[in-house]
């Protein structure tokens, strides 16, 4: 199926993402931010709905390199600047950083996906790319929580941001490549 590439490149970056989800309050409470932690989702989730709006437009009019390519940067930056996190204000700036490029890759490898279906198969596309979304997002804790003893928290921000910066080069290779 042509939705399976570029699936796989947004399961990896939700991969990535699930070791926010799921350490961000042990990770906290180590580097003593547990009260800017606890407004982090609220602040990812204003980056999300602030950027929704301009990304469809900007998907349109530029293609979705334009938006893909900086998204994923983005996505890596913000989990490099949660791994050197030593004040609130620098972890809710991941949070926005975290919020922009996660958002944006999902939705846009979703219209990439969408885009490439033919109509009888854009329910099977849709369940495609949730499918790797959700096997990213349940199989991370449990691959990072392997690498934790060895690398601490920082080091596993470090991993997953190292990893998303992967997919850079993945979507360039399944993807970014075939678009004029």
């Amino acid at each position: 199926i042509s939705a399976v590439p570029i699936s796989i490149i947004c399961g990896t970056i939700y991969l990535c993402y699930s070791s926010v989800m799921s350490f961000i309050s042990v990770y906290a409470q180590e580097i003593h931010l547990v009260e800017a932690a606890s407004v982090f989702f609220v602040v990812y989730a204003a980056s999300v709905l602030a950027t929704r709006p301009f990304l469809g437009r900007l998907f349109d009019l530029r293609g979705e390199n334009y938006i893909m390519y900086p998204t994923i940067l983005i996505f890596a930056i913000g989990l490099f600047i949660l791994s050197q996190a030593y004040f609130g204000t620098i972890l809710l700036l991941s949070a926005v950083f975290i919020g922009l490029g996660g958002g944006a890759v999902q939705s846009c490898s979703q219209a990439i996906a969408l885009k490439a279906a033919s109509q009888h198969r854009k329910g099977i596309t849709n369940a495609t790319i949730f499918m790797f979304i959700d096997f990213g997002v349940g199989i991370g804790p449990f691959i990072f929580g392997f690498i934790i003893p060895f690398t601490g928290y920082r080091g596993l921000y470090i991993t997953a941001g190292v990893i998303s910066m992967v997919c850079v080069l993945a979507y360039h290779f399944v993807h970014g490549r075939k678009v004029s």
